[in-house]
């Protein structure tokens, strides 16, 4: 991965990219530590998947039935993706929809606060507690019109036509 990354050089993909010895040291270091093989970023579904990003703390505790909701940070996938992989549902709503006031982001454009539940049921209850317009919050917004479950048509590419589902 190393390899790769000074191939590309300075694309912008990286935050802060960190020189190539300096990760191979930094890596050596954390393999050596005393109990390293053990740590925990283990899977519900067993020891040998992992449990997901930077936000799997909060999606294990869910999942293991420790709390019934958590809320986390997502910039790019860190909470919809250990949510995904621990069997329970990770929402990251619009910008601005929850105050990201207190939250320290990795990135300001895309960061924001994301919710953790069992059941969208849940999600959606949390939602609408914690939904509300932030003053202190440069991206807050109101939340726009709810949909009413009327008139929905989705079209499905087939082979010899297009189906449509009512």
């Amino acid at each position: 991965m190393a390899d790769a990354i000074e191939a590309r050089g300075d694309d912008g993909t990286w935050i802060s990219p960190v020189p190539r010895p300096e990760l191979l040291a930094a890596a050596a270091a954390l393999e050596a530590r005393p109990g390293a093989a053990a740590l925990p970023a283990r899977s519900v579904f067993g020891d040998e998947m992992i449990s997901g990003g930077s936000s799997s703390g909060s999606a294990l505790a869910v999942a293991l039935g420790e709390v019934p909701l958590s809320v986390a940070t997502d910039t790019a996938g860190s909470g919809r993706v250990p949510a995904a992989l621990n069997g329970i549902v990770g929402w990251k709503p619009s910008r601005g929809m929850i105050s990201a006031v207190g939250l320290v982001p990795a990135s300001k454009s895309l960061d924001c606060i994301t919710l953790m539940a069992t059941t969208v049921d849940d999600l959606d209850r949390v939602f609408a507690i914690v939904n509300e317009v932030d003053p202190a919050d440069p991206w807050a917004r109101p939340r726009g019109p709810r949909y009413d479950g009327r008139g929905v048509r989705i079209g499905l590419a087939a082979h010899g036509g297009t189906r449509v589902l009512r």
